[in-house]
């Protein structure tokens, strides 16, 4: 019996398979994933970008505010920790615009500290000078604070090499794999990156806002409370057997509805029934919400100037005195509206503890016409 059994086992363990694609019938397979060709471009070019404040480069009282950043592939690059992630991708944005548009060199960024290009380029050896203006802004204003953007040069990433490396030819692709996959994403999504009305969550997942009531009625799936579902798709490049492939994965994502603010609180809160509750329900549903304001005027022109800007609750008793400048704020209970909010205007009221008289927000506004819009 036993070596009937044994006989079996090596009669099939010695069976030969059919040569590969000679039997059976061809089937069409669906795979998330695509195989980038590397034939046209032989090397990637790799630049750090450093951001600094001018008026902070040498003052030695602004050294903690710098820090050194580590890449993937070693690479370290120098960043002022005191610039917000929105204002700094800004800033690259008008880098690109202003001082790197005529050099056609297929760049991609990741608005952080890298760059990557295609073709070299020529940088400016003592750097940039950017001053800071918002998208929605024609020109900089007069008082626009100045930056000082410098581009270093590293080490090319050499695609030939790679490609022998995915194929076993060589023991070492030289940088790390990790490097090639964060150049190639940095290209792949380039345009989705910069496209009008696309958004982007996180580095490679991204979605179209729609454009029209069409669009809309077939992209969005309402949820209640000013939300609904976007569908949008996640790029990622990353290393195969012998080759590179572009993996590419569908996303729904819950949105906010854009529109006036208050049509957001008037959808999630009852005006008759204002609890204590339904506050800070509403208050933790805001946090981290982007809207713009339009309630400020160019000198200059008089129109109204688009600023963004991010929600982080309702306001709060504990809110009160800014101790860095002691400038003094009086809520009168949680979820205060403009009415209920009073702060300092004037010297004499700029006393810690001060309740004074003040102003309130709302009188503040009589002014003139205040709007808050959802953004994301």
């Amino acid at each position: 019996m036993l070596n009937t059994i044994s006989k079996s086992r090596n009669e099939l363990s010695s069976l030969i398979r059919p040569g590969y694609g000679t039997q059976g019938a061809k089937v069409d397979l669906l795979t998330n994933y695509i195989t980038l060709s590397l034939h046209d471009v032989k090397q990637l070019y790799v630049y750090s970008l450093t951001v600094e404040a001018i008026g902070q480069m040498s003052n030695p009282s602004h050294d903690n505010t710098t820090t050194e950043i580590e890449d993937q592939s070693g690479r370290v690059s120098r960043r002022d920790t005191q610039i917000p992630p929105k204002k700094r991708k800004r800033l690259i944005q008008l880098l690109l615009a202003e001082h790197l548009d005529s050099q056609d060199a297929g760049l991609a960024t990741d608005y952080a500290g890298m760059l990557v290009c295609s073709r070299p380029i020529t940088p400016n050896s003592e750097g940039y000078t950017v001053r800071y203006r918002d998208e929605e802004e024609l020109r900089a204003r007069t008082n626009a604070k100045e930056y000082h953007v410098s581009i270093t040069e590293n080490d090319p990433l050499d695609l030939n090499t790679l490609t022998r490396w995915l194929g076993g030819l060589v023991a070492n692709p030289g940088p790390s794999p990790e490097s090639f996959a964060q150049a190639f994403n940095l290209l792949l999504t380039r345009y989705p990156r910069e496209a009008a009305r696309m958004i982007t969550i996180g580095q490679n997942t991204f979605y179209k806002w729609p454009e029209t009531r069409t669009e809309e009625s077939q992209a969005k799936t309402d949820l209640g409370y000013g939300l609904f579902i976007l569908r949008g798709f996640f790029l990622s490049a990353r290393m195969a057997s012998s080759r590179v492939i572009i993996n590419v994965q569908l996303k729904n994502t819950p949105f906010f509805k854009t529109g006036p603010l208050r049509d957001l609180f008037d959808i999630y809160i009852d005006a008759n029934e204002q609890s204590v509750g339904k506050l800070k329900r509403l208050s933790t549903l805001i946090k981290g919400l982007s809207v713009k304001t339009r309630h400020v005027k160019d000198k200059a022109t008089g129109q109204s100037v688009l600023s963004r800007k991010t929600i982080f609750g309702l306001a709060s008793k504990e809110d009160g005195t800014d101790d860095a400048t002691g400038r003094s704020v009086t809520v009168d209970f949680f979820g205060g509206g403009p009415p209920d909010v009073r702060f300092a205007t004037n010297p004499e009221d700029d006393q810690v503890g001060n309740t004074g008289p003040g102003i309130t927000v709302a009188e503040y506004f009589k002014k003139g016409k205040c709007v808050l819009s959802v953004l994301s």
